[in-house]
């Protein structure tokens, strides 16, 4: 800090101009090492109190990938659910997750990877949702053109059976005719 001077001998003892130069000079480097220790120690107490923030950031996302990965387990499983509904809400968290995830760049790494085992859940669920979807519509149409076939075979033996009685009424009514 301080460095070594050596001063002129004057008659009454050291040159007091220098002395006093000196001491001027300390006194500036120990308030300028002051002033960058105080500036040092905010910067260390602001970014202490940043990495607090953004550990508990870390974990509250963890929480929700964690959530969502639960719920969307429990999507996959409980197939008489409404997935539609279940997808956009899943599809919402995951956007929101991405957000918060991209203002904390500090923990990048872990909750990109998080994020995107989210995102491949979520492809998932979608693709199995497709799937069932697909094999829901098939089953409808299957089922309406049975209804329509079958539809219209009961109508043809209607007809086909009203023919038969009006045959039938018009032979008795021509039988009770000649008999009167």
């Amino acid at each position: 800090m301080a460095e070594s001077k050596s001063f002129s001998i004057s008659r009454k003892g050291y040159n007091c101009a220098e002395v006093d130069e000196y001491i001027c000079a300390s006194d500036s480097a120990q308030a300028q090492l002051r002033e960058s220790y105080a500036s040092l120690q905010a910067k260390y107490d602001s970014l202490f109190e940043e990495n607090g923030e953004l550990i508990k950031e870390r974990e509250q996302l963890r929480q929700g990938c964690k959530t969502m990965a639960t719920a969307l387990k429990q999507l996959r499983e409980n197939s008489t659910e409404d997935y539609k509904a279940k997808y956009e809400e899943a599809l919402a968290k995951l956007d929101q997750l991405k957000n918060e995830q991209a203002a904390q760049a500090a923990d990048s790494a872990s909750a990109t990877q998080m994020i995107e085992e989210v995102a491949q859940v979520v492809r998932r669920v979608e693709s199995d949702a497709r799937r069932k979807a697909e094999a829901l519509t098939a089953a409808a149409k299957l089922e309406h053109t049975q209804a329509q076939l079958i539809s219209s075979r009961v109508t043809e033996e209607v007809k086909s059976l009203i023919k038969m009685l009006e045959g039938f009424v018009s032979e008795h009514v021509e039988i009770e005719e000649t008999e009167e």
